[in-house]
């Protein structure tokens, strides 16, 4: 597992001179800094010596399509990229999400435009319970780049004697822009802390115990602040017995402890399944984020709405 975090030392993999994802070798071709997990999430620790600089280019657009797909969790958790926290939504447009400093503390901005009070603000029939529902900007994303980027950041992990029996996953990478008839290319997206999100990265390759179970042979799990990401990682021919699954089958509950007592635990929760198969432009998963508030108590949480890809899928 790797993990790390505000105040870790930088985290090298692999070992340089040789491309894990196209076998160059030539030296000049390693000039760039390749980060493992997209800087756009909030890395800035963990970096791969062994992806050479064509491949570095190549795989960004897949970052950034991951980075689109998650960026209302991005806004909202506060994790910042290369150029701080990234706004969600035009200022113009249906809603926007932002971050801004004032008088020297970080607060969220959440603004909608063109929605009803009635629509946005409700009052449970007891009097007490209050929810506010603030609608987010659908911003569009590549699904299967996205999904590339997952597939990049598990073959970053992975043991270099076990990358023969992915070369079919590696030789995909190389195309952004394949053709390839699937019919389901699995995401399971699940969500933690939402507006005090630690700055963490972590990343874990999940291996099956018993080669016969049906289940695949590697599962990853991506973490990046309030978000978890998790895919098979599909191997040559390492589920071949896998009988077909239903989306949402293959579920891992995941949670992170963190601090130096560990006293901080981040539960994500259980994971909702979404398909990336398509390579045209489609709106990110998030709908709207939904406040429930007691005012009694003064207790409160976002809950993210998604949209139902998975019944317009089926």
């Amino acid at each position: 597992m790797i993990q790390a975090g505000t105040g870790e030392e930088i985290q090298h993999l692999g070992k340089p001179g040789c491309c894990r994802f196209c076998g160059c070798t030539e030296p000049g071709r390693f000039r760039t800094v390749a980060h493992t997990f997209p800087e756009a999430l909030g890395n800035r620790w963990v970096v791969s010596d062994d992806e050479c600089d064509d491949c570095n280019q190549r795989f960004s657009v897949y970052d950034d399509a991951l980075a689109s797909a998650l960026r209302p969790f991005l806004t909202l958790g506060g994790t910042a990229g290369k150029s701080g926290v990234p706004q969600t939504g035009r200022s113009a447009g249906k809603s926007v999400i932002r971050h801004a400093r004032v008088d020297g503390r970080r607060q969220i901005f959440i603004k909608s435009n063109n929605v009803t009070p009635q629509d946005q603000v409700q009052f449970a029939p007891d009097g007490r319970h209050l929810r506010i529902a603030f609608p987010v900007e659908g911003i569009k994303f590549r699904p299967r780049r996205a999904y590339k980027a997952l597939s990049k950041i598990g073959l970053s992990l992975l043991p270099t004697d076990l990358l023969s029996q992915y070369s079919q996953l590696l030789a995909w990478l190389q195309t952004p822009d394949d053709q390839i008839e699937f019919p389901v290319l699995e995401v399971g997206l699940s969500f933690g802390s939402i507006g005090n999100a630690p700055p963490v990265v972590c990343a874990v390759l999940l291996q099956r115990a018993e080669p016969a179970d049906p289940i695949p042979h590697l599962y990853l799990l991506f973490c990046a602040g309030s978000v978890c990401a998790q895919i098979a990682l599909m191997s040559d021919n390492l589920e071949d017995h896998l009988p077909p699954t239903e989306m949402g089958s293959i579920k891992v509950d995941w949670s992170l402890v963190l601090g130096p007592n560990q006293e901080i635990r981040l539960n994500y929760g259980n994971p909702r399944p979404f398909n990336w198969t398509a390579q045209e432009t489609k709106p990110q998963p998030v709908e709207s984020f939904v406040f429930d508030f007691d005012t009694v108590t003064t207790i409160g949480k976002f809950t993210p709405r998604l949209r139902r890809e998975i019944d317009d899928e089926r």
